[in-house]
């Protein structure tokens, strides 16, 4: 049951109410190996419009067989406390299944109980796999580096030519590369050990930044980051824990055996 709590950790969502959206059309994957019933919501964290007449997501998600289960546009409200209860139900079935969000401005969304879940990469060609979110206060975004891989790309590049990243990529136990600039490129050479492993990305808001707005529409306050990987699966997650291979569902998550 909704346990109707004031404020949810970031874990089951993806994106979170602290400034962090997915921007534009997306799909995620998440993994439901019992094959629960899954209460879900879409929503913001500041809707431009009022509440009498919101922007509506077109949201579809296909079940573990392919098969489309749910198609629906939902309202997006202002996610917060008694208002941030689950609004739907989906039923994906045991396996894998694929929910596209389109339409909307700005999202994020979360199943309850949580389940693994990944935001997949667009095609961006030539094996760049491309994301769009935003980034406020300090957010991890994990992905996984398989083994044997010697070295991926990384890029990133804020929208406003106001804003300045402060973007760590980052091992396990330590930060390998920052790009401190509007945007950038990072060839990341990976240390003896730390292939088949849980890496993370970590945007944050430079202090060079000089976030204003002039006109409509006002701009949020936070940055509208476009971030690129090459060499790694485009796959990324709000926690560790829920990171998985759609291609590997399994109770290693497709990380691979241990050492």
């Amino acid at each position: 049951r909704w346990p109707n709590v004031q404020h949810f950790s970031p874990c089951p969502s993806l994106g979170d109410p602290d400034g962090v959206e997915i921007l534009g059309d997306a799909t995620f994957l998440l993994w439901n190996p019992l094959g629960r019933d899954l209460g879900f919501r879409i929503g913001t964290y500041l809707p431009r419009q009022p509440k009498e007449t919101p922007a509506m997501a077109d949201v579809t998600v296909a079940g573990a067989d392919g098969a489309a289960v749910f198609a629906k546009s939902l309202p997006m409200l202002h996610i917060h406390g008694e208002d941030g209860a689950p609004t739907d139900t989906i039923r994906t079935g045991k396996g894998v299944g694929r929910v596209t969000v389109r339409g909307v401005e700005r999202w994020f969304a979360y199943t309850y109980p949580a389940t693994p879940m990944v935001l997949l990469g667009e095609d961006a060609g030539n094996g760049w796999q491309r994301f769009r979110f935003s980034a406020a206060t300090a957010r991890n975004w994990y992905f996984l580096v398989p083994r044997g891989t010697r070295e991926f790309t990384v890029r990133a590049a804020a929208d406003d030519p106001a804003d300045v990243m402060h973007f760590e990529i980052c091992a396990p136990d330590r930060t390998l590369a920052i790009i401190y600039d509007r945007s950038g490129e990072r060839i990341i050479q990976v240390p003896p050990g730390l292939d088949g492993k849980v890496w993370h990305l970590r945007p944050d808001t430079a202090s060079a930044s000089r976030p204003t707005t002039q006109s409509p529409p006002y701009r949020y306050q936070d940055m509208r980051l476009t971030v690129e990987l090459h060499g790694v699966p485009g796959l990324l997650s709000p926690t560790w824990e829920q990171w998985f291979d759609p291609a590997r569902a399994d109770a290693s998550g497709g990380r691979g055996p241990a050492r």
